[in-house]
């Protein structure tokens, strides 16, 4: 005769290493993984992280360094154009709107209002609000 204790062992060890089969074990998979995405979720807000894994401190700092940036850059290309030709404010002044109008525009991209090309970011087509034909032709009729 045989050991209880090893028919036992035999006979659970294939039921525990054999994955399981049909719609139960789909279901147990799904849940563990809302589970997991669930987790991961809560620990990215509750860091105060955004998507991209910045603090908004860090983000601001940088947005606002690009557009300070920017505007001296344009003020230095300006004041270098009056300097060489003698058109004294008015290159500065031109130049130095460049540079505020480029500084936005970095901002607008670095946040994803406007893509790379001066397209909309993807998904937010313009809307137009203007339709062919008007109301005052279903009115008279």
């Amino acid at each position: 005769m045989s050991d209880p204790q090893e028919t036992a062992g035999k006979a659970a060890s294939p039921d525990r290493h054999r994955p399981k089969t049909g719609e139960g074990a789909l279901d147990d998979r799904l849940a563990r993984l809302n589970e997991k995405l669930d987790a991961k979720t809560v620990h990215g807000t509750v860091d105060g992280d955004n998507i991209r894994g910045k603090s908004g401190m860090g983000e601001a700092l940088r947005l606002s360094s690009e557009f300070v940036a920017a505007i001296l850059v344009g003020a230095g290309l300006g004041w270098a154009l009056d300097y060489a030709f003698g058109t004294s404010p008015f290159g500065m002044i031109g130049f130095l709107m460049l540079g505020f109008a480029a500084g936005i525009l970095n901002i607008m991209r670095a946040t994803g209002r406007v893509s790379d090309f001066g397209e909309p970011v993807q998904g937010e087509h313009l809307k137009s609000d203007f339709t062919i034909g008007s109301d005052d032709e279903d009115k008279s009729a």
